[in-house]
Parts: C-alpha cells; sequence; structure tokens
C-alpha cells in the first residue's frame, strides 16, 4: 500500500476514534440542576427535549409564609407603587396568596397595581391574576427590566420587587445587583420579603 495512503487511513482511523470516544463521553456526561424543586423539574425537561441526559438535584427549596408581615405591610400601601416587579414565579405565587380575601379591594388591587414579570413568567402572571403586565422587556432577565425601565421616564418613581428572603445559604448576586441597577437608575426601590429561600440539607 502507498505510503501516503496508509498515513490517509491512520489519520482517518484515529478520527472516527475520536468521535466515537467523544461521542460516548457525552452519552455518560449528565447535567445537574439544583434550583428548587419546581425549576429543576422545568429545567429537566427542557434537558430531555434537546437529548442531553439531566438529573434534578434541588439543594435549596422555596415556600410561602403564611403570615408575612412584610407581605401585609405591602399590601397596605401597595397604591404608593408606580410599579410592582416579580424577581421570579414563587413571587407571582406568594402575590396570590396574600391578595385580601375582601372582593372589592383584592378586584381594585388585580385592575390597577402596574405588574412587571420576567420574560415567561408575563404569561404565567396574566394566566393566574388576569394581569396584563404594563412592561414587556426583549430580554427575558432583571437587567433587561432596568433597560427597558430606563427608556420612560422613571426617575423618582416607586417601584417594590418581591423577591425571596433568603436563609442559611449565601445569596447570588442577581436580586441584590437588580435592586442597585434600579436604584442607580432614579428609582425608589423597596425589596419586599415575599418568600423564603432555605437549603434542603
Amino acid at each position: 500500500m502507498d505510503i501516503k495512503l496508509k498515513l490517509f487511513a491512520i489519520g482517518l482511523l484515529a478520527v472516527m476514534c475520536h468521535n466515537l470516544i467523544s461521542a460516548q463521553n457525552r452519552l455518560e456526561q449528565k447535567i445537574f440542576f439544583t434550583a428548587p424543586p419546581a425549576y429543576s423539574l422545568r429545567f429537566v425537561d427542557a434537558a430531555k427535549q434537546l437529548d442531553v441526559p439531566a438529573i434534578g438535584l434541588p439543594v435549596i427549596t422555596t415556600e410561602i409564609d403564611s403570615f408575612s408581615i412584610d407581605m401585609k405591610a405591602f399590601f397596605n400601601r401597595i397604591q404608593q407603587y408606580d410599579f410592582v416587579i416579580f424577581s421570579s414565579r414563587k413571587a407571582i405565587d406568594a402575590f396570590i396568596y396574600h391578595l385580601p380575601t375582601d372582593t372589592i379591594r383584592r378586584m381594585s388591587i388585580l385592575r390597577n397595581t402596574p405588574c412587571i414579570a420576567i420574560g415567561q413568567d408575563n404569561d404565567y402572571l396574566q394566566e393566574k391574576t388576569g394581569i396584563i403586565p404594563c412592561l414587556f422587556a426583549s430580554e427575558a432577565s432583571p437587567m433587561g427590566i432596568v433597560t427597558a425601565l430606563k427608556s420612560r421616564n422613571i426617575s423618582g418613581k416607586k417601584v417594590a420587587v418581591l423577591a425571596p428572603q433568603v436563609i442559611d445559604v449565601e445569596e447570588p448576586f442577581v436580586v441584590p445587583q437588580f435592586v442597585a441597577a434600579l436604584k442607580q437608575a432614579g428609582m425608589e426601590t423597596d425589596r419586599i420579603n415575599a418568600y423564603r429561600t432555605f437549603p434542603l440539607y
């Protein structure tokens, strides 16, 4: 066999072996999602649709505080806010849970509160409450909301950010950075502890 042909055959075999090993490694690799249970399930389902092996292994969980003083105080002054922003679906759930039982007041809040959520959470908000969000950011992230708000006259406007109270674990930078960015944009910003996040183990 010609030496060039031999070298070509060896090179082709090496490439085939490399691809086979890489494919096997990809099959053996798994992604672990450590987000709260509800989010882990959603991430695992999304990964499966892409044929990516994934396992939900939540290390933190969330719960709504039935007797939240913060949420009671928030609803007592909700009419003061120009915007109410939900940092997550759990924040929306907490908002719904703590809505006043008085029908007239409840309906007034649902009809008159300018609300903003993140990405597809806007659909969730509308589905669960009937509220049509007052702003849809082109970038589905907290900082995308800040960018969208900056296009309006927001200086001096008052905003409530419904977010988790993080217990016994270091808080990710996302919400604190979001609150800081809203303040830097000139908004009077109140962070409301809408629910609790804490370790499972």
